[in-house]
């Protein structure tokens, strides 16, 4: 997400210890208004306080349940930024030497051709604490943290990575560990038309000409309107449109075209237009990587531009 934004959040914290709810201010920096609010439960004391049907909770003799978990895994799509949303909760469990806990959510972001980036807004990548603050001294101890964000960009890639401290005398960490939610993939928002493929194969009894199969996809999350696919086979002849009145979320249309021989010295290129006669600029174009001429059919290794 971009620093160029800070818009309001509000954060949440919840004890059960001390039924206590605490509001305050925050700032989410991003492309849109991510908003993140925690719900916090601190597990009173003993091993009968293990939520019975958690799936982190190890049965059996001699059977030890995980000290670091993620668990509750949510991912949320939606049209608008406010209807997408990501959750995980982190369950802590005691470990010997143990006098604090703490724990660090980071929400990880990658837009599509861009490096992954943290997010950054309320308390993520900020490590907090439980507020019963000796919460993780004892065997049956066990912590609970929520970590919801919405508000998410499309379309892009995001997951958390969820950091754990078992800390001892002195304040020193005497354990660590990290462990990564599963992945919560935001589609566009609107319709995303493509080339998906050029394929050329040789027409019998004219050696001088190709038939060309072309698919056009719609990667988007809505139907688009009209699409004007052209085809320009290269070299000097002329261009052929085809017209595909409508086409459903991440449903393909195959259009056929004739064409000479492709050639990699001028390889016949798509390009896709929204509308069906308007000329503005194209949506989507794929230019066809020519190999050298051989008989028969040929399939072509696209490249997108």
């Amino acid at each position: 997400m971009s620093p160029s934004r800070l818009l309001p959040a509000l954060v949440v914290t919840f004890s059960v210890a001390s039924g206590a709810v605490a509001a305050r201010a925050s700032t989410v920096a991003g492309r849109g208004p991510a908003t993140v609010a925690r719900r916090s439960t601190d597990v009173a004391r003993g091993s009968a306080d293990v939520a019975r049907g958690s799936t982190d909770v190890a049965r059996g003799p001699g059977l030890v349940a995980p000290r670091a978990v993620l668990t509750g895994f949510a991912c949320r799509r939606g049209a608008v930024p406010a209807s997408r949303s990501i959750s995980v909760q982190a369950v802590m469990r005691h470990v010997p030497g143990t006098q604090a806990l703490a724990i660090r959510f980071d929400l990880l972001e990658r837009a599509p051709g861009m490096p992954t980036v943290d997010v950054r807004g309320g308390e993520l990548g900020v490590w907090v604490r439980p507020s019963d603050p000796t919460l993780g001294s004892m065997p049956g101890d066990v912590w609970r943290l929520s970590e919801p964000v919405a508000g998410l960009d499309a379309p892009a890639r995001y997951r958390f990575r969820v950091g754990f401290r078992w800390i001892g005398a002195a304040g020193r960490v005497i354990a660590e560990a990290v462990r990564y939610s599963a992945g919560c993939s935001q589609p566009p928002s609107q319709p995303l038309p493509v080339v998906r493929s050029i394929t050329a194969s040789s027409l019998p009894g004219r050696p001088g000409s190709d038939l060309y199969a072309v698919v056009i996809e719609n990667l988007g999350e809505f139907a688009t309107g009209p699409l004007q696919v052209v085809f320009d086979p290269g070299g000097a002849t002329a261009s052929t449109a085809r017209t595909i009145a409508a086409l459903r979320p991440h449903r393909s249309r195959r259009l056929w075209f004739t064409g000479p021989v492709c050639s990699a010295a001028s390889p016949p290129s798509v390009s896709v237009f929204a509308g069906s006669g308007a000329r503005a600029p194209a949506v989507a174009t794929l230019v066809a990587a020519c190999p050298q001429p051989v008989a028969g059919a040929a399939t072509l290794d696209s490249v997108r531009r």
